[in-house]
């Protein structure tokens, strides 16, 4: 059950059980970093305390790691104890070393310790993805606890989240990264009157004011002092689902400015202090010094990185650097400087990397950056480069999950066997245990990442061996023969699987992927239609099967149909980006619709280097087919960007700007366009489109030292 239908309110809280939150700090923080987002503690407090009184609040990590320097001040600040947990160095049977910690068994302990001597703690509150922690969740439930996991969606074991008996996504339901979740337009029907409403903001400006910060208060103390004056506060009575939503609503009145400092919100009045001081309304100049000279060590290990993952975002490059000390001298904001300025000068190029739920089949696509193997600086420093520093191998590991789309096949591959440190690992382990099917399983989903079909589904077939009844391995299993080629054979697995769990809705949702790729759209419908019948409980599961019906039934003609499949999606989840696509896609013209698809073809091409012909030209016929699509002068402005023509860029961008839908993506245009005007040294047109990315009232990043949108 998502946060938002969770307890709210005091007598709620007051009526619940006492909670725990126990946090894997660092499964946490490099899960996000993979699609450069941070933790938000403010919001992670906020959704343990809808569950009841929040009485214990615990992080685990390696404090003493420069990764995490300054993370405990932040975490007291928020009223999260750090609980130490060592690191040390291993060898393993390969004569590989890697860094390990107990976090897992620490963070067990605690948790089994609590149960025992504190029971009036009724409700554990995990924040981890980790498969591991399943025998923690095996324990705590016998003894009537209700356990509640917190996991980021593109990293979370499938069991884990199975297992507990209520997972949030950390990016969907506690802070979410589409932020456009407010209060509905109108108040709830129990809600107050606009006057209550006004006269609440008005204290809330009254407590910033007041506030021993001068100028600034803490979110979660300004709830404090509202319940404290207003003894029976509570923001659920005006329609919002959590406090952050109704100071949002404050912040979008022009009241206040919410900020993300120090991993913690903190809301300012306006005006209490100049532009330069607020971080995220700032556009600093690009003319800090940094050391260039740390630039071939940089690229040495984004190429040693690269090997090892299947896809690289900005801040885990930043972070992974800072861990292995590849350029100590230079401090973090230094580091990304430096990457924003090899950004701009097209060592490394920006790409989007596909990430598919094999369980509910949602698309998620990163942005990521790709180290430019053409660029004469790369190919110089790779050409005389000395061994590069390795990545530390636990985080090189963890990028996420195997990209599954049944509709997009990847290139064939070279069947020989690869050289990868991480599938090296893997496949010691496997010496000395061979029938080990999730070890097999990880062998498998390591040499799909490197295209190696065939030798996946030879691994993938072992672990089905080990596991016949597990219906998720033999649906993977599927999806791999599919994207290999074997269509046949993958059709008669998804059939084998249905027959063995008749009641399991995967195997109908993966024949349908795989029928709907090969253009069988009646055949892959009625599939999508009987595993929305074995989903009775899951709304968003529901939601991307009615996508996925109301898709068939729009390439079979049934226009209708279509519109009202996904009306009924929307109803089931209100911000789902491909239902509000499709429901857009749908209300085109005959000629708005060939131009989507040009744009769309334009946007695909424009991530791609040694393709910006092809990009214009699709680009240039989605204009002559619709001039009011916005995605295809965004496609052309990140080609201009890539080919160095900054001014026709910003002229593009600026006009996908202004004819984008969605807020959250103007915000990021608008933010893209910020830097790029500080680039061409005009700083009053870099202010006024960082003020119009801010005016949104969506979380922004400094422009100076973060990765373009």
């Amino acid at each position: 059950m998502p946060a938002s239908q969770a307890k709210f309110g005091l007598q709620a809280k007051a009526q619940s059980p006492d909670v725990a939150l126990f946090i894997d700090w660092e499964n946490l923080k490099i899960s996000l970093s993979q699609a450069n987002l941070r933790v938000n503690l403010t919001s992670l407090r906020e959704t343990a305390e809808t569950f009841g009184r929040l009485v214990i609040a615990n992080a685990y990590a390696d404090w003493q790691d420069d990764w995490h320097q300054s993370d405990p001040e932040n975490l007291y600040a928020a009223g999260i104890e750090p609980v130490y947990v060592p690191t040390r160095m291993v060898t393993e049977s390969t004569g590989l070393r890697r860094r390990k910690n107990s976090v897992d068994i620490k963070l067990t302990a605690d948790c089994v310790e609590c149960c025992h001597n504190h029971p009036n703690i009724g409700t554990f509150i995990l924040a981890s993805g980790d498969g591991d922690f399943i025998h923690m969740v095996n324990t705590l439930r016998p003894y009537g606890k209700q356990v509640v996991a917190i996991g980021v969606s593109w990293s979370t074991s499938p069991r884990l989240a199975d297992r507990v008996d209520q997972f949030l996504y950390y990016d969907k339901d506690v802070d979410p990264i589409d932020t456009q979740r407010y209060r509905p337009h109108g108040l709830a029907p129990n809600a107050g009157d606009e006057s209550e409403l006004q006269r609440i903001f008005d204290v809330v400006t009254d407590i910033v004011r007041s506030s021993q910060h001068g100028d600034r208060a803490l979110l979660s103390w300004i709830k404090n002092e509202l319940i404290r004056r207003l003894h029976q506060f509570d923001e659920s009575r005006f329609g919002f689902p959590k406090f952050k939503l109704f100071m949002r609503e404050a912040e979008r009145r022009g009241l206040l400015y919410i900020v993300e400092d120090g991993l913690v919100d903190w809301a300012y009045l306006p005006g209490a202090r100049g532009a330069e001081e607020l971080s995220v309304r700032s556009v600093a100049p690009m003319a800090e010094p940094v050391d260039e000279a740390a630039l071939p060590a940089i690229i040495r290990f984004a190429d040693a990185l690269e090997a090892r993952s299947p896809y690289v975002a900005f801040m885990y490059l930043v972070d992974q650097i800072s861990r292995a000390a590849v350029v100590p001298h230079l401090s973090r904001d230094q580091l990304m400087l430096l990457l924003n300025q090899a950004v701009d000068s097209l060592i490394f190029l920006r790409g989007t990397y596909t990430l598919e739920d094999p369980l509910s089949g949602e698309a998620k696509n990163i942005r990521t950056l790709v180290l430019n193997r053409e660029h004469p600086t790369v190919r110089e420093v790779l050409r005389v480069a000395p061994p590069a520093p390795e990545p530390a191998p636990e985080e090189a590991a963890q990028p996420g999950p195997v990209p599954e789309s049944a509709h997009e096949s990847p290139p064939a591959a070279v069947e020989s066997p690869p050289s990868d440190a991480e599938l090296g690992r893997v496949l010691a382990a496997l010496e000395t245990d061979g029938e080990n099917a999730t070890l097999l399983m990880s062998a498998a989903r390591r040499y799909y990442q490197l295209r190696h079909y065939e030798r996946a589904i030879e691994y993938q077939r072992r672990a089905v061996a080990c596991e016949p009844d597990n219906v998720e391995y033999r649906c993977l299993l599927a999806r791999t023969l599919n994207t290999a080629g074997h269509t046949a054979e993958a059709i008669a697995l998804c059939h084998e699987a249905a027959g063995r769990a008749p009641e399991h809705p995967v195997p109908h949702a993966t024949l349908g992927s795989i029928l709907y790729a090969a253009s069988a759209w009646a055949e892959a419908e009625a599939e999508f239609r009987r595993a929305l019948a074995l989903v009775a409980d899951n709304a968003a599961q529901r939601a991307q099967l009615l996508l996925s019906v109301a898709r068939c039934e729009e390439r079979l003609g049934n226009e209708e149909a279509a519109r009202a499949l996904a009306g009924e999606g929307l109803q089931l989840a209100p911000d789902h980006p491909g239902l509000l696509e499709f429901q857009a896609y749908l209300q085109m013209a005959p000629r708005q619709r060939e131009g989507y698809q040009w744009a769309k073809q334009a946007a695909a091409l424009a991530v791609q280097p040694g393709r910006e012909a092809e990009a214009i030209e699709a680009a240039q016929r989605a204009m002559r087919a619709d001039p009011e699509q916005y995605l295809s002068y965004y496609a052309l402005g990140e080609v201009h960007q890539r080919l160095r023509h900054p001014r026709t860029a910003a002229e593009n961008l600026e006009r996908a700007a202004d004819l984008c839908p969605s807020q959250a993506t103007k915000a990021a245009i608008w933010q893209k366009l910020a830097r790029l005007y500080s680039r061409l040294g005009e700083p009053e047109r870099a202010q006024q489109a960082q003020f119009r990315a801010d005016s949104f009232g969506l979380p922004q990043t400094p422009v100076k030292i973060t990765e373009e949108v």
